[in-house]
């Protein structure tokens, strides 16, 4: 059955094809504004072709005339049947729900108005042609519930006006292209007015087969009768495209008069009463001529696409409530009181809490661990120890050798056995090479500021990311994490401190670094047995050997050793704060990553969600905090709407075809 062949006289059939135009008509603006296409009908046409005319005649209400480019703006007129109404009423506006638009007190100000607004917004554009909708809202018993859309005329491509011509086409096209849109191309009567409209073109692009396209012929009073009456009347009755061979539905109107409009004259009596005594127009068949066969045809075409559009509808409106659904579980609630802020506070920081300890695990549920705290800490901590271990130390120089003697010497005769270091020159010596040459506290204190920044720059990504619907809240807990973790920082530098100054009074009372020293000092007087067969020995003569590029000079410490007592302990003192060094060094590397790992991340892991909660215990605070940012707060009302809204277009919708029945299938029962 061809689309236009649809009947729509059947009592019944008209009545649900009603209420359907009615329910869509009221959603339409939330369906468009979702992209969801919706019947409609569109007016084109050259300029000054008899568009408003046609306007008129469908909608039962003046619209603006002029000469030239009258119509500059899309301009959509939605029509409402109501049985109740006693006249018509007009609201005109610039926004489509037109919520800031007064009731014209008389309908013939419509198109004062429209003008009115057309000039304003030329005037803010700066443009001849604007693509912006300028919306008509009109009721009444005799309006038929129908969207239509005027769009300016295609102006005829003249010296100076090329850019328009080419917005004209870009907005026609962007109306007629949509697919359940019924277009109306207005033609004026005279010439081959099917082959030179450009409108007809244009739509022959976006309905090759000429379904929902009808040819509207204005100007039929202007047809001379004879050789031009019968050329209209053969145009007419063949409908044929003379470019793609495609049957046109036609239908010729008559244009009403001024001094029709001004007294008020009856249009259909006076269009019958012309087509019924024009000698050539008068065998026109009474489908080919008329408005009421204008708006039957154009009925006809949106029964099928009502059809459709009631088919699809309720999927596609599932569709969008699901995504607008799941956007707004991902949108923070405003708060609307002190309880609401700090209910909404508490849930931020447990779900900060959560993801602190999920970031802080070795390894991730996916399976990588690259994006873990914990990873990029133990990164640093092992680069540090990696650093720390592999310092190169040698105490076997003659110079530190001398160094030793020297501080012997000032120590005004005290006289240690041999095999044990002298306590005070050692501790001097270790104080200087740990501390001054090595620098083991200040890398240590390095490392610890590294990795105060490094997880602060990791909570402040964390606190944004679920916080930044609150800026000020955002700023004052990073600044609370800021505080808490110098705090921290404080005790692993003062800690870190503490044990590096230990490690000078714990040598000489341990009786395994002794042992060490003697099984050193043994090594040495014995062919090198310790330094070569051992696993400690190897370690520090590589040390050693990679720092001064040759071998232990061990002849040269045997010479020492042979020079008497004080120069035995010297020996000592040099073994000694080999062994010590080289050991506390793998030991401080390893000490000074577990403080800083357990002060700066463990321990503010497992108390984070408690130090928050008593830094935000007070109720002014809070609400001075949890004050949502204007654009948050926007957006989760916005999407709170528009959940809203798609619901009750899917009730309404719903409603007005609760079995889904096919009006095409209530035609042919």
């Amino acid at each position: 059955m061809a689309y236009y062949e649809v009947c729509s006289t059947d009592a019944h059939c008209k009545r649900t094809l009603q209420t359907r135009l009615d329910a869509i008509e009221e959603v339409r603006g939330v369906l468009e504004s979702e992209g969801i296409e919706v019947p409609g009908v569109v007016v084109c046409g050259d300029q000054s072709a008899g568009k408003s005319s046609v306007l008129e005649r469908i909608m039962g209400v003046p619209f603006p005339r002029a000469q030239g480019t009258c119509t500059k703006t899309p301009t959509i007129l939605m029509g409402e049947t109501d049985a109740s109404a006693d006249g018509v009423s007009v609201w005109v506006s610039l926004k489509e729900d037109i919520t800031d638009a007064e009731e014209l007190n008389d309908i013939k100000d419509i198109g004062n108005k429209i003008t009115e607004l057309t000039d304003d917004l030329v005037r803010q554009e700066g443009s001849a042609i604007v693509n912006r909708p300028i919306y008509v809202r009109i009721r009444g018993k005799n309006v038929p519930t129908l969207t239509v859309t005027d769009l300016p005329g295609l102006l005829y491509n003249k010296k100076g006006d090329e850019n328009i011509h080419a917005e004209v086409v870009a907005m026609v096209n962007e109306y007629i292209e949509k697919e359940k849109t019924v277009i109306l191309c207005v033609v004026p009567a005279g010439g081959d007015f099917l082959s030179t409209s450009e409108a007809i073109k244009l739509a022959k692009d976006v309905d090759p087969e000429r379904h929902r396209t009808i040819v509207v012929v204005t100007k039929t009073d202007k047809i001379e009768p004879g050789e031009e009456g019968r050329h209209f009347l053969k145009s007419i009755k063949q409908g044929q495209d003379e470019i793609g061979g495609k049957k046109l539905k036609c239908i010729a109107l008559r244009n009403r008069k001024p001094d029709e409009i001004v007294l008020d004259i009856d249009a259909e009596q006076e269009e019958a009463a012309f087509f019924e005594r024009h000698p050539d127009l008068c065998k026109l068949l009474s489908e080919e001529w008329g408005i009421t066969t204008l708006v039957k045809r154009i009925t006809d075409i949106q029964v099928v696409y009502v059809d459709e559009f009631m088919k699809d509808i309720k999927g596609k409106l599932t569709e969008k409530i699901e995504s607008v659904t799941a956007k707004l579980a991902t949108l923070r609630p405003p708060c609307v009181d002190i309880k609401d802020k700090n209910r909404c506070m508490n849930d931020i920081l447990i779900e900060l809490d959560q993801l602190l300890k999920q970031r802080g695990s070795i390894r991730l549920s996916d399976g990588d661990d690259r994006d873990s705290i914990q990873y990029g800490l133990r990164e640093r901590l092992e680069d540090y120890a990696k650093r720390m271990k592999n310092i190169d130390i040698n105490f076997f120089t003659e110079d530190i050798y001398k160094q030793v003697l020297d501080r012997l010497e000032r120590c005004c005769g005290f006289d240690a056995p041999p095999e044990l270091p002298h306590p005070d020159v050692f501790q001097e010596m270790y104080v200087d090479a740990f501390e001054r040459k090595l620098q083991v506290e200040h890398y240590s204190r390095i490392l610890a500021e590294h990795a105060c920044g490094f997880i602060k720059s990791e909570l402040d990504i964390l606190v944004e990311s679920v916080a930044d619907a609150f800026p000020s809240f955002v700023d004052a807990l990073q600044g609370k994490i800021a505080s808490l973790l110098d705090s921290k920082k404080q005790e692993v530098l003062s800690a870190i401190g503490s044990l590096i100054r230990s490690q000078g009074a714990v040598f000489t009372a341990n009786q395994v670094y002794s042992e060490m020293v003697q099984k050193g000092l043994a090594g040495v007087l014995s062919d090198n047995h310790f330094w070569t067969n051992t696993r400690i020995g190897r370690k520090m003569s590589m040390k050693v050997y990679k720092q001064s590029n040759q071998p232990i000079l061990f002849n040269q410490l045997n010479e020492w050793w042979n020079m008497g007592r004080k120069y035995q302990s010297a020996v000592t003192i040099q073994v000694s704060l080999h062994f010590y060094v080289t050991t506390m060094l793998d030991r401080v590397a390893d000490d000074v990553a577990l403080m800083v790992h357990r002060f700066l991340y463990a321990d503010l892991r497992d108390t984070f969600l408690t130090d928050m909660l008593v830094a935000f215990r007070d109720d002014s605070l809070v609400d001075e905090c949890m004050e949502m940012e204007h654009s948050k707060r926007q957006a989760y009302e916005l999407t709170s709407w528009k959940k809203d809204e798609l619901i009750k277009a899917m009730m309404t919708l719903s409603a007005s075809a609760p079995s889904a029945d096919s009006l095409t299938r209530q035609r042919g029962a």
